[in-house]
């Protein structure tokens, strides 16, 4: 048994080596081949190689035959540039700022031999600026290389191509400017005031110098700060609605009140006050007693706030108690109340001034029926109406005609053409209600008329 094992496995060797053997033997090789050119070096299998030459790699494949793969490898070397550079100050190469002496690198890839790397180096040499530093003390103006400097600061100065290998040198002055002596006088004064010998009548500072009696020999300077309390002569002009207070004084009364004024250095002044005493008298102007015109044409009314002491009317807020009723303000004193139904209401209004005067003002507004007073025996026509251009009237014993306003206020008043009728010109009054005041030889008849537009 055991020999019999023993031939076995010698004829399963036999077969795995004429197994691996046989491709290779038939031209069937199981490594590979490899031509690579790099730059500088190249990695394969695990491994960088940096110099040419061939390289085999064996292993084991998938059948676990040995096999090898070979590598043809050129190694070119990447192509460096010098560049040699002295400079005085920092220099930018290739988009760098190189500020010292040293070695810099510039890589263009792919620049070289065959698409190899090209690598610039820059041996740069940065030579030194001379600085000199100077420092002076004065109590006056320097001139220091062809300038004149009066305050305190560094002042660099530069010598082109002066120091080291041609390259600029810079001298700072550092100055130090001491101000001479100086001494200070503030002074307050009603009139002319007079300091070493000159007498001023206008404020403002003026100097005086003092030669030689500063530091270190130096002048010395005193100022004067002078101001001179000119009278005062204002007027000004102040409004008031009842009572006024003023310096301690109680004003009721308009006119020109002066008053003297102390100031803390014991100056006089005067002070002149115009002032105007608004004492409003204030009513509303407009009828009490009005007509609802019916269904053709609402009454309009017209109201306005007047002052009889003639002062300003700066606003006016108006209301009407009677919510049936239209207000329509129309300006700061004159409204139209329009009036839509038979019964009573309140206008109320507020007015006020530019000064602040205000008061509280009402009328009281009775509506009742507009009725034309017409004695039924006179036969009258009036037609057409509603009209927009003339009326016909129509009456015997015609005297004249005029027209008025829901106001009350005559607007025309024509002749009669013919005994018994005559024609009114309507065409330039607005649109709305007038009455007709026909006056015969037996009496005065009224009439409505709806002028439409």
């Amino acid at each position: 048994m055991r020999t019999q094992k023993a031939i076995l496995k010698i004829i399963f060797l036999v077969i795995s080596i004429i197994s691996c053997v046989l491709p290779q033997a038939q031209g069937q090789s199981k490594g590979g081949l490899v031509n690579v050119t790099a730059c500088d070096s190249y990695a394969w299998q695990g491994y960088t190689y940096q110099a040419s030459g061939t390289y085999i790699h064996e292993y084991t494949n998938a059948d676990g035959c040995p096999s090898a793969d070979t590598l043809h490898l050129s190694v070119l070397p990447s192509l460096p540039g010098d560049t040699t550079a002295l400079v005085c100050e920092p220099f930018e190469w290739y988009g760098q700022t190189c500020p010292e002496t040293g070695d810099y690198y510039h890589t263009f890839p792919g620049g070289g031999y065959l698409g190899s790397d090209s690598l610039l180096v820059l041996h740069l040499t940065v030579k030194p600026v001379y600085h000199g530093d100077t420092t002076v003390v004065v109590h006056h103006p320097i001139e220091w290389y062809g300038a004149i400097y009066n305050t305190s600061g560094e002042y660099p100065h530069t010598f082109e191509g002066g120091s080291y290998l041609g390259c600029d040198s810079t001298v700072i002055l550092h100055l130090l400017v001491l101000p001479a002596p100086i001494g200070d006088t503030t002074a307050y004064s009603c009139g002319p005031f007079e300091w070493y010998g000159i007498t001023f009548t206008e404020s403002g500072p003026y100097s005086h110098t003092l030669h030689g009696g500063g530091y270190l020999g130096s002048d010395s300077t005193v100022i004067l700060h002078l101001t001179i309390e000119q009278p005062l002569a204002d007027t000004i002009v102040a409004a008031a609605c009842d009572v006024f207070e003023w310096y301690g004084q109680t004003l009721t009364e308009s006119g020109y009140y002066s008053t003297t004024l102390v100031n803390e250095h014991g100056c006089d002044s005067l002070l002149v006050m115009e002032l105007t005493m608004y004492d409003p008298d204030l009513e509303i102007l407009g009828y009490q007693d009005v007509f609802y015109a019916s269904d053709i044409w609402h009454g309009i009314y017209h109201y306005y706030v007047v002052d009889s002491s003639y002062s300003y009317i700066d606003s006016v807020e108006w209301r009407c108690t009677n919510p049936q009723w239209h207000l329509i303000p129309l300006s700061d004193y004159h409204c139209v109340v329009i009036v839509t139904s038979m019964g009573t209401g309140t206008l109320m209004a507020h007015p006020s001034n530019m000064v602040g005067c205000d008061d509280q003002l009402s009328i009281e507004i009775r509506a009742t029926e507009f009725n034309d007073h017409t004695d039924d025996t006179i036969p009258i026509l009036v037609y057409p109406n509603p009209a927009n251009k003339d009326v016909t009237v129509v009456a015997p014993n015609l005297v004249r005609v005029q027209v008025f306003n829901v106001l009350d206020q005559p607007l025309l008043t024509v002749p009669p053409e013919h005994n018994d009728s005559t024609t009114i010109p309507i065409e330039g009054l607005p649109g709305g209600l007038y009455v007709l005041e026909i006056t015969t030889s037996s009496g005065v008849y009224l009439k409505r008329v709806v002028v439409w537009k």
